[in-house]
């Protein structure tokens, strides 16, 4: 993974996607979630929505796929969304609540995830647009690499803390901060550029990172 990393990052730079290079719009790929919190202690069975995908890995952990369906990201600044439109998951607890989170807006500039969150009981629905879910530190992982390598995800999500408190009663408790998932995202650039994943977004920071494991050696 390093040394493909690394070809993507030198091929990237040579094509012109450095400082300076304008958004970059996306046209496909995906972002992989595998669901690391205990739903089964929580009392709360998880679901696919819409276009999303879901499969059980070796460690027996749901890992759900969100289709990307648009954005654009600055490589030289790495600031931009990341869409995921007409997909998501369903949360549904021991009373026959369901909590549907879709429609899902990787902010990378803010390290966040913004998406629809809609309340079921069966009778009424309450929904609430754009609203700030989960929340990310890049700095956490140990490679760039890791960020789009979707085969491994390891980037953490945590419940944010306006979600902490809006799905406190849903839960049972608040779970502010607590880790929900592991993430990691491969998108695919315009036709202009047909290259896969996100090593577009990172090229900056892969040759940052490389740069300072030469100067480390």
């Amino acid at each position: 993974m390093k040394k493909l990393a690394t070809s993507l990052t030198a091929g990237l730079l040579a094509a012109g996607f450095g400082l300076g290079a304008q958004a970059a719009p996306l046209t496909g790929g995906v972002t992989v979630v595998e669901v690391t919190a205990d739903l089964e202690g929580l009392e709360v069975s998880g679901a696919p929505v819409g276009s999303a995908t879901v499969e059980v890995n070796e460690a027996g952990n749901p890992v759900f796929g969100f289709p990307i369906t648009g954005g654009d990201i600055d490589p030289a600044s790495l600031a931009g969304m990341i869409m995921h439109d007409g997909s998501g998951l369903s949360l549904t607890n021991e009373s026959g609540i369901t909590v549907s989170l879709t429609n899902f807006v990787i902010d990378t500039a803010a390290s966040m995830i913004m998406g629809m969150v809609t309340v079921s009981d069966g009778t009424d629905d309450t929904m609430i647009a754009d609203a700030h879910i989960f929340d990310f530190d890049v700095s956490s992982l140990s490679s760039i690499d890791m960020l789009f390598d979707t085969e491994d995800p390891m980037l953490s999500l945590t419940l944010s803390s306006f979600a902490g408190d809006a799905l406190e009663g849903f839960f049972g408790a608040n779970l502010t901060g607590a880790e929900i998932g592991l993430a990691a995202t491969a998108p695919v650039i315009g036709e202009a550029v047909p290259l896969p994943g996100a090593a577009v977004f990172f090229a900056t920071g892969l040759a940052a990172y490389a740069a300072r494991r030469r100067l480390a050696a």
